[in-house]
């Protein structure tokens, strides 16, 4: 990943999710709505190379989004710029969507014609969605702004940012089988359990997500022990029926967990749910 810094505020252009509006996602940190419709004269005199030029042309005009990043000195702007990609993976994770960050700028995507400084950050080909946009409603974007900062946080903790990271990149892996073992690598790490993995993992994520409501853990309970039968035999080879739709389920229960922990500013704790 190529991030520099030049002066004190940059641009990282987003594609994969829409905002509706200006959020704060920590200190010098704004996500922001963007678009960009450039030319392609405008593509090739701003790309260095014809492999950036193809990148260009693949994501540049479906930019709907960006980070507006700001410090003190460029020093310090490089390294926002750069911690800036968790951001985009942590949201992806949030919103069960792919963000793609693949281009940096001294201006904001809609004055794309303008910019001095501009290139492409990474050859992964992150949020190529075939159009398909996540837009920011206004119950998330309150989530945002009440809990964002408890997600980011927490991030500093390897079990969380695992979890995290299984949640955004899963999508990468064309095979359920793969995904289904990714999925619950995090889930796993979340509760460190090794041992009864089913039953223990089941109910500490039925009193996790509903710590009062028994009829409520009970399906979680009856959920995840079901989802939990079927990554065993994808991990062990086993024949699989609805593979895709296990995935799913997995990943709904994955980031019903994610989203929790940001909501209670904290991991479980296991003592606490299996006293």
């Amino acid at each position: 990943m190529r991030i520099i810094g030049t002066s004190n505020e940059t641009y990282i252009y987003l594609n994969g999710i829409r905002p509706r509006e200006e959020v704060a996602l920590g200190d010098g940190v704004i996500l922001m709505p963007a678009s960009c419709r450039p030319t392609p004269d405008d593509i090739i005199a701003k790309c260095k190379s014809e492999i950036d030029i193809g990148v260009a042309c693949v994501f540049l005009r479906s930019v709907s989004a960006c980070f507006r990043i700001s410090a003190n000195t460029p020093q310090d702007l490089a390294t926002m710029a750069w911690n800036s990609s968790w951001d985009a993976v942590l949201l992806g994770a949030l919103l069960d969507c792919e963000v793609g960050f693949t281009f940096q700028s001294d201006v904001p995507p809609e004055n794309f014609p303008k910019a001095i400084d501009f290139h492409v950050t990474n050859y992964a080909f992150k949020g190529l969605n075939a159009g398909k946009v996540k837009k920011i409603g206004p119950s998330e974007h309150r989530w945002i702004a009440t809990h964002y900062n408890a997600a980011k946080k927490l991030m500093d903790d390897d079990r969380y940012s695992s979890a995290v990271h299984s949640l955004s990149s899963y999508r990468w892996h064309p095979m359920p089988r793969a995904q289904l073992a990714l999925l619950w690598s995090g889930i796993e790490g979340l509760f460190s359990v090794d041992y009864e993995l089913s039953f223990r993992l089941s109910l500490y994520i039925a009193r996790f997500l509903s710590p009062r409501r028994g009829t409520r853990q009970k399906a979680i309970f009856d959920s995840v022990k079901n989802l939990y039968a079927v990554r065993s035999k994808a991990v062990h080879g086993g024949k699989l029926k609805n593979p895709h739709e296990a995935a799913k389920g997995t990943v709904k229960i994955l980031r019903q967990l994610v989203v929790k922990c940001a909501e209670r500013k904290g991991l479980p704790k296991t003592d606490d749910l299996a006293p």
